[in-house]
């Protein structure tokens, strides 16, 4: 089942974030801190709410709707219980501010992998710029 999983994610949940978010400015997932970004993600990861992470985060750009509620029904599937726990497992530390994090989301068994590339700004604001997301940690560790 774990090569199943890992062939879904890689197929469908990869997920390039760079579209709009209506409550945020200019078209961007900027967020008014890195808590702010980090307790979003958080709430709808642990949820499971897949299109309303997408779209909080900018990909409601790359999918439709439909698309995006269809992923969401994949996750729930695989993973029919919520996510109880979430720890920040890597953060690369770049120049100017940017960085990324591997974030581990689980419940027992079943684990999803958040990576996250993020540029904090001089205003103090934070801008998701990519967001990636599999059950197969090997896929993402070597974005570090």
């Amino acid at each position: 089942m774990r090569f199943f999983l890992a062939a879904i994610f890689a197929l469908g949940l990869t997920m390039t974030i760079a579209g709009t978010l209506a409550a945020q400015t200019q078209g961007e997932p900027v967020f008014s801190s890195y808590e702010d970004m980090r307790g979003t993600l958080d709430d709808l990861m642990s949820k499971r709410r897949i299109a309303d992470l997408l779209t909080a985060f900018g990909g409601a750009d790359e999918m439709t709707s439909q698309d995006m509620f269809g992923l969401e029904t994949q996750v729930r599937n695989l993973f029919p219980e919520d996510f109880e726990n979430s720890a920040l497992m890597m953060r690369q530390q770049m120049e100017n501010g940017f960085a990324q994090d591997l974030i581990a989301y689980w419940t027992g068994a079943g684990y999803i992998y958040v990576r996250l590339l993020w540029h904090q700004r001089p205003g103090g604001e934070v801008l998701a710029i990519n967001m990636t997301f599999n059950s197969d940690p090997d896929v993402l560790i070597p974005m570090f």
